[in-house]
């Protein structure tokens, strides 16, 4: 059976959610809605309070100010059984000694669910998971792609009000997790449950989120569509985060309504469109990605310092005539892959880019 649910209604809201430990402070006044049926990443470097924040929302750590709300329903002091969330966790944490079937019935069971209700459950949720025929099964004796579809039975079986994943599929090799992240994402659109998932993989989140929260420190840096992350970021942390980048320092100029250069010290300049946030002129910085570059006949004189081939594009490292290194993207050719150490090229910004320019911070006296 398929269902989806609405997205017209808020299905979870943090309020100024905050947690110390000790001086520390993991979790600093963090503000996130979600909408029914959509899945946010919770997406940052190590130590940036994404797990923390997720535990908040399941119950096992309490926030020392802020509310939790789940639809109308304040559950901030609410204890984690009563919150009726499946949680998803890295190292899967099924019972080793029970079935395949005994581990996704074990919540059921806890939540006072007959025997044939569990009975019932359990094996929908195998045919879910495409796990059917493996109830009998000890976890010992499946793979670790198979492991985690188990646990994913087990806290979808209770019907939740809400899915958590914390870093799901970090124990996977690369084939394995990129198969999961379409199983994954196939099971939470046709349940339409709401999810918050934890990662610090980018590309994960990328692929797989309606939307990202992107952390640093115990703050919210960014939330917004991948699309917006990426194309749009809205400060100098998110766009370094997000991909690689070069950042440029220099004075940037209007030259038209939706035209801008920025010039280095060295003379060295790079004409582009500019999507901000910095949008005056003066004193900017410059984060150029290596798709938004190019060679080209015209432009700023510069020697290949590399060429790798990778898949279907080369990657080029150029270094202009003040020794700024920059990283270009260039569809696979005879000639972009055989490009030896020297020769001289040109670079120029691709006349379609729209970069992100940031204020350049402030250095203390």
């Amino acid at each position: 059976m398929r269902f989806f649910m609405s997205h017209s209604h808020t299905a979870l809201k943090l309020s100024q959610i905050m947690v110390s430990y000790g001086a520390m402070r993991a979790v600093n006044g963090v503000d996130l809605e979600t909408h029914s049926g959509e899945l946010v990443a919770l997406l940052g470097p190590s130590g940036c309070g994404k797990t923390t924040l997720l535990r908040v929302i399941a119950g096992f750590t309490r926030c020392d100010s802020g509310t939790v709300l789940l639809g109308n329903q304040d559950i901030t002091a609410l204890p984690p059984e009563l919150r009726r969330m499946g949680m998803v966790f890295q190292n899967y944490a099924l019972f080793p000694h029970l079935s395949v079937e005994a581990n996704i019935a074990y919540g059921l069971k806890a939540h006072g669910a007959s025997r044939d209700e569990a009975t019932r459950k359990t094996r929908e949720m195998l045919e879910v998971v495409r796990m059917a025929g493996f109830g009998a099964r000890l976890p010992r004796e499946l793979s670790g792609g198979q492991q985690q579809r188990v646990a994913l039975a087990r806290a979808l079986a209770i019907s939740p009000r809400l899915l958590l994943l914390d870093e799901p599929l970090g124990a996977l090799d690369k084939n394995l997790r990129e198969e999961m992240q379409s199983e994954l994402l196939r099971i939470q659109r046709e349940l339409g449950i709401t999810t918050l998932m934890v990662t610090h993989d980018q590309e994960e989140a990328m692929s797989m989120a309606d939307r990202i929260a992107v952390l640093n420190k115990g703050s919210i840096m960014q939330l917004g569509t991948p699309s917006e992350i990426y194309d749009a970021p809205q400060n100098e942390f998110v766009s370094s985060f997000m991909g690689s980048s070069t950042v440029l320092d220099g004075q940037l100029t209007r030259l038209a309504q939706d035209r801008w250069r920025m010039q280095m010290p060295s003379g060295v300049h790079f004409e582009f469109h500019c999507i901000g946030p910095c949008t005056r002129n003066g004193p900017a910085r410059l984060a150029l990605r290596p798709e938004q570059l190019e060679l080209s006949d015209v432009g700023e004189a510069a020697q290949v310092v590399s060429a790798r081939p990778m898949g279907q594009i080369t990657r080029l490292q150029v270094r202009v005539r003040d020794g700024t290194l920059l990283h270009l993207s260039a569809e696979r050719s005879a000639h972009s892959d055989h490009l030896a150490a020297g020769t001289a090229v040109q670079v120029r910004v691709r006349p379609q880019a729209h970069c992100s320019v940031f204020v350049p911070p402030v250095v203390a006296q």
